[in-house]
């Protein structure tokens, strides 16, 4: 076994429209600066893969970031989509009412939810197997919030107390023996302070 260090960032700011469909919808033009931002400061640590979302916001931003890392092509996945992967007690109500006004949210959907996030946990938070490998994940706010609180073994309903940026960087070491170690969360400072947004 050996280290691997995983990077999850989250999409850059996108605008949906009613007939984008589950994909949902792409990114403005200031999400596709901060994808080149965020890409610039990858393309400095040496990524052995780009996983992302195969949401159209998600497949955007990695498609950018690949252009600054030329040998990588981005391999998209359902694993890493957007979800509600719990609803804590305390935003029963808020979740509810979302249900009523979002065609692509059910609630009964949540324990399947949760199963397919727990797949990318299970997937990508273990150790390297070849030598020392650094992994891109570009996903969504809701499902990084939820990885981060599996890795440091937290209860998981408090996703929803985490602010996440677009574009932001979150950093996890993996050690051979599998311990996770949260290096960084939410990081923005290759972002100007103009272009930081989380809606």
């Amino acid at each position: 076994m050996a280290q691997r260090i995983l990077y999850l960032i989250r999409h850059g700011q996108y605008e949906s429209k009613p007939d984008d469909g589950e994909l949902g919808g792409s990114l403005t033009d200031l999400g596709k600066q901060q994808a080149q931002m965020v890409g610039a400061l990858l393309s400095g640590m040496s990524l052995s893969e780009i996983h992302c979302s195969s949401m159209r916001r998600a497949t955007e931003t990695a498609q950018i970031i690949a252009q600054l890392t030329p040998t990588l092509e981005p391999i998209a996945t359902r694993t890493l989509w957007e979800l509600i992967p719990t609803i804590p007690p305390h935003l029963v109500d808020v979740f509810q009412a979302m249900a009523e006004q979002n065609p692509y949210f059910n609630i009964e959907e949540v324990p399947a939810n949760r199963d397919f996030a727990n797949q990318a946990f299970d997937t990508f938070f273990r150790p390297g197997t070849n030598g020392a490998d650094n992994l891109a994940l570009v996903c969504h706010g809701n499902i990084i919030r939820y990885l981060v609180c599996l890795a440091l073994n937290i209860d998981p309903d408090k996703w929803s107390d985490m602010y996440i940026n677009h574009c932001s960087l979150t950093s996890i070491l993996i050690e051979p023996n599998g311990n996770k170690v949260l290096v960084s969360y939410n990081e923005t400072g290759h972002l100007p302070k103009h272009m930081k947004t989380e809606h």
